[in-house]
Order: structure tokens, then C-alpha cells, then sequence
């Protein structure tokens, strides 16, 4: 019965010659840039800890530079249009800690950030049906009661359908 409608189960040679359709891991550009960004803030660690910190502060910036160019540009086209989104905030937060002198904190946002973008990106996939925009985990269109739909009347109450 199950063959009737959803055709027969693969084998498990069918399985395994499958192309691999998810991405793989290092292959998200967020997630490649948050990698180098978080190598040169290691760096900047070692080298304002053992030879001077002005080194190490300019390796950091060049760290939260690398980091937040990974959102600073979609979040700079999003405000030209009007549209203030996580990435505009993001952008907001770098540049307050970086004009406060947290440098380090500046290129760990970015890098955080970074991180999250690109495992956003690795779980929506190549082929994924929702558009760039759509929250990941968001509301469903429409919320449903285990009684039925709910409709309003004219006064504006809720009431069963």
C-alpha cells in the first residue's frame, strides 16, 4: 500500500550514491570570515600580551573590520531603503564599542555575529523555499485553536467560527 502512493523505499546503495545536496560547513562565507577574523583577534591577544599593545589593538580593529564586513553592507543598503534590521543594530553596537576604545569586544561582536549569520545561511540551504528575509523560527501566518479557526465580528471580538 505504502508503494502505491509514495513509491518503493530506496535501497541503501541508492542512499549513499545520492549527491550530497546540504552544504557543507566551510563552505558559508560568514562562517569563513568569522574564522579569520577570530584567528587575527587570537593574534592580537598574543601579540598586545607579549610584545605591545598598540600591535595588538591594531590587529584587533583590522579583526572587527574583517568581521563586521560581513553585515555592515546589507545593513548600510537596508537603511538607504528605510528598512532598519538585526544588522543595522549590529553596525550600531560595533561602531558605539569601538568609538568607547573595546576594540576586542567590537571584533567579538562581529565574529559572534558572524557565526550566527552563517549558520543561518547553512541551515536555510542552497534550496531552501524561503526567501533571504523570512525569520528562521518565526510566527506561523496563522494561529490556530485545537477547536477550530477564530473569526471577529464587527465589534472586533474573537469568537468561534
Amino acid at each position: 500500500m505504502a508503494d502505491a502512493c509514495c513509491g518503493p523505499d530506496p535501497s541503501p546503495q541508492d542512499v549513499t550514491d545520492a549527491p550530497e545536496s546540504r552544504q557543507q560547513l566551510w563552505h558559508v562565507r560568514d562562517l569563513q570570515i568569522a574564522a579569520v577574523a577570530a584567528l587575527l583577534l587570537t593574534i592580537s591577544w598574543l601579540i598586545g600580551h607579549t610584545v605591545a599593545d598598540i600591535a595588538g589593538t591594531t590587529v584587533a580593529l583590522v579583526a572587527a573590520l574583517i568581521a563586521a564586513s560581513t553585515f555592515v553592507p546589507n545593513a548600510l543598503r537596508n537603511l538607504r531603503h528605510g528598512r532598519i534590521g538585526v544588522g543595522t543594530l549590529m553596525t550600531i553596537a560595533a561602531i558605539g564599542a569601538i568609538a568607547l576604545g573595546q576594540i576586542t569586544e567590537a571584533a567579538m561582536l562581529g565574529i559572534l555575529f558572524s557565526i550566527a549569520e552563517g549558520l543561518e545561511t547553512l541551515c536555510r540551504g542552497q534550496n531552501s523555499p524561503w526567501p533571504a528575509s523570512t525569520p528562521l523560527l518565526g510566527a506561523p501566518d496563522r494561529l490556530r485553536s485545537a477547536r477550530g479557526p477564530r473569526s471577529h465580528d464587527r465589534t472586533g471580538r474573537a469568537g468561534r467560527r
